[in-house]
């Protein structure tokens, strides 16, 4: 087995979060005990909600104890937020992070925030989805940019440990130094090398989001789909720290 760089041994450092919805329930578990802390975690959403919390308990018997990521973007009334959280509290020594989606609000963000003792809470949104034309009929503005940092503002505002965002709304945010210390995780990330960008509108390489910022960022079948896992892992961790 390939080994990964002395810097990223024991997970200390690693900025990738796998994203594991497109591998199925058992690819996804194979995929987990394969590479297990080779990378910093893994992202968790459309599985989520087919499978159920049972998939965790299967998760952590078939692999161990590892970095969850749970993006299920949830909204609506801080009530039902503070019950859908709930339902995850078993698990929080392996759910580091839970996605809360910017149209819950303050009250919504705050109550995910305030449910929650170790899992920490990102504030995300599906702006980088929509055309110009939905986001002038839903947010009232031509300039998504100016949601953008309205969210991110919010977030540390209630709290909330980071948000969750794409290379695109990182590139904005890394203009304003009062949210340099926001976690921020990136999506829309991949290598120069892989050429399939998947359903990703704006992408940049894990090398871009590092030095613009990015706490950690999501890649998929970049990694997913490799035959040698291992070794992709630690090409991609050997760019990052590859002097200019």
């Amino acid at each position: 087995m390939k080994e990964i760089p002395d810097l990223y041994k024991n997970n200390l450092g690693n900025p990738i979060i796998l994203a594991l919805d497109k591998a199925g329930k058992e690819g996804a578990i194979e995929i987990i005990t394969e590479l297990g802390r080779n990378v910093w975690g893994y992202k968790l959403g459309a599985l989520l909600l087919k499978h159920g919390v049972p998939l965790l308990e299967e998760i952590r018997k078939e692999a161990g104890s590892v970095n969850l990521f749970i993006d299920l973007q949830f909204t609506g009334t801080p009530d039902f937020i503070i019950e859908a959280i709930g339902n995850y509290a078993l698990y929080s020594t392996e759910i580091s992070y839970i996605v809360v989606n910017a149209a819950a609000g303050p009250p919504g963000i705050k109550a995910a925030v305030d449910t929650t003792r170790i899992t920490r809470i990102l504030v995300g949104s599906v702006i980088d989805s929509l055309s110009i034309y939905d986001i002038k009929y839903i947010y009232g503005t031509d300039f998504p940019e100016e949601k953008t940092l309205q969210f991110a503002k919010m977030a540390k505002a209630e709290e909330a440990d980071g948000i969750y965002c794409s290379s695109r709304d990182l590139e904005i945010l890394s203009h304003y130094p009062d949210l340099r210390n926001l976690t921020k995780i990136v999506y829309g990330v991949r290598p120069s090398w892989d050429k399939n960008h998947g359903t990703h509108k704006y992408i940049m390489t894990p090398r871009e989001a590092i030095e613009r910022g990015a706490t950690k960022f999501v890649i998929g079948g970049t990694i997913r789909d490799a035959k040698d896992k291992i070794a992709v892992v630690k090409k991609i961790l050997e760019e990052i720290n590859q002097r200019p």
